[in-house]
């Protein structure tokens, strides 16, 4: 559809915003840690092609998004106590096509779905507050391989609406639902989701 909707393409433009991510699903549960799961904050650019005509289009696109998770955690026991905040940053290719029902000349609602190629991505481990045999933790940096750490490959759906200011400058927001596991084994059931926030211009 990617390459069809290029070759049928009525316009082009490009987009740039804001991905408010986090992961669902089941979890690794440990006993006396209290963990709490904020969004994490990525950008995400992309270059797309709509074609169509009435009160139905399409819009395939192609762009780099940052997606992950933040995990902060606090440990109390008889050694002492620690809080911890472990990022996960994943950098993706991103591969979308949706469908877009126009409202209104101004409005539309769009509903599609998405693969995710992932490219590369690194794991920070940061401690503070540290008491009795947790002093002296060092924090950690690791780069996440791919196919062993993090599955390769996200899919999932994406649920949203654009507003147009102009005729040729909108404004855009998204919810994605991923439905493939992070995990490559599939011993756990995570998945990504996010919030993308976007401002577009059609050429």
């Amino acid at each position: 559809m990617i390459f069809t909707s290029v070759l049928f393409s009525q316009q082009f433009g490009i987009k740039t915003g804001l991905n408010l991510t986090n992961v669902y699903g089941d979890d690794a549960i440990i006993q006396d840690i209290v963990t709490t799961s904020p969004l994490k904050t990525g950008a995400k650019v992309a270059g797309f092609a709509q074609f169509g005509y009435g009160i139905l289009t399409f819009t395939t696109e192609a762009g780099i998004s940052q997606k992950g998770y933040v995990r902060k955690l606090q440990i109390e026991n008889a050694f002492g106590s620690v809080k911890a905040k472990s990022t996960y940053n994943l950098n993706y290719l991103d591969l979308n096509t949706s469908a877009n029902y126009y409202v209104s000349d101004m409005f539309l609602l769009n509903l599609g779905v998405g693969l995710s190629i992932l490219l590369n991505g690194k794991w920070t481990e940061e401690y503070s507050e540290m008491t009795g045999g947790y002093v002296g933790l060092p924090d950690y940096e690791s780069d996440v391989v791919i196919g062993e750490d993090v599955s390769a490959m996200d899919f999932g759906v994406n649920l949203g609406s654009t507003f147009y200011i102009t005729e040729k400058l909108f404004l855009e927001a998204n919810y994605y639902l991923g439905l493939a596991t992070l995990d490559p084994d599939g011993n756990y059931s995570t998945y990504n989701n996010s919030i993308d926030l976007s401002c577009g211009y059609v050429f």
